[in-house]
């Protein structure tokens, strides 16, 4: 089972990374469009790409959380706290932290992505 959460780890840390670059990616656009620069089509076509890195992390990251959860007898791999409480509990404080950063940065990239479609909000 230690492998697994390893590899839940792994994946979780993969997501935080892409959820990072992203914010970077975000703040690049907004300074090429304050600057009003042709920077910003390849600023748009990189956010492009890091949604895509994005899903591909966080799809594996589910697969990780599945395949867990499965060996843990749990149903429903989305129930995270059937899923912590079941863990070492070495494991528990490290990918509760994960779990809430990965949210916390999703909602920040969803907030500044939101705003970029209505400037106006």
């Amino acid at each position: 089972m230690n492998r697994s959460v390893e590899r839940l780890v792994a994946a979780l840390r993969e997501e935080l990374t892409e959820y990072g670059e992203m914010l970077v990616l975000l703040d690049q656009q907004q300074a090429a469009m304050n600057r009003q620069t042709r920077d910003l089509r390849q600023c748009g076509e990189s956010i492009d790409a890091q949604f895509r890195a994005i899903t591909q992390a966080v799809r594996r990251r589910e697969e990780e959380q599945r395949q867990l959860a499965a060996q843990l007898g749990i149903e429903d791999p989305t129930a995270l706290p059937a899923l912590l409480s079941r863990l070492p509990s070495e494991y528990q404080p490290l990918l509760d932290a994960l779990f809430q950063e990965n949210s916390r940065l999703l909602s920040r990239i969803q907030q500044r992505t939101a705003s970029f479609k209505n400037p106006l909000s």
